[in-house]
């Protein structure tokens, strides 16, 4: 019989190594480093820190393996992360299984990644984007928009009104 490799993936990593009882993270930490079964654990969170949160019994089964990624140092740099996880391209529809073929598929696939670029930031400082993924709320909209264009300003506003 063969076994299926399985990867975790937990986003906010720190949200899990500061909780009071780290018994997720035990078991699968066990399960790896036993080799019960084929899996790797993948902690994603922005503090450097992180470690200093685990549990004694919970960092002797940490690995210590890090990756450390920069942040976009700019605003085009930011876009191009953001651009790269959200259009699609054939071969990403490939691989997922989406039948091209479908009707109404391809008008579909060329508006979305249109909108894609239309929400291309400009040099004004604003982020178009931001109107795509808070949609739902008016409020959260200009709220995002207006932190964003506070932030990315030459001269800042030291009082933000919301």
């Amino acid at each position: 019989m063969t076994s299926k490799s399985i990867v975790f993936v937990i986003d906010e990593f720190d949200l899990f190594a500061t909780h009071a009882r780290q018994t997720l993270l035990y078991n699968l930490f066990d399960i790896a480093q036993a080799r019960k079964a084929p899996i790797a654990v993948l902690g994603l969170t922005t503090r450097i820190d992180v470690v200093e949160s685990l549990e004694k019994r919970v960092k002797s089964r940490f690995s210590h393996r890090y990756v450390y990624m920069s942040l976009p140092k700019s605003l085009p740099a930011y876009w191009d992360v953001c651009k790269q996880g959200l259009v699609v391209d054939e071969e990403d529809m490939t691989l997922e299984g989406i039948d091209p073929k479908l009707k109404g598929h391809s008008a579909f696939w060329l508006w979305w990644n249109g909108k894609i670029e239309v929400r291309r930031p400009h040099h004004s400082g604003g982020l178009g984007l931001i109107s795509i993924l808070t949609s739902r709320s008016r409020f959260t909209k200009h709220r995002a928009s207006r932190t964003i264009s506070n932030r990315t300003s030459a001269a800042p506003n030291r009082s933000r009104h919301f």
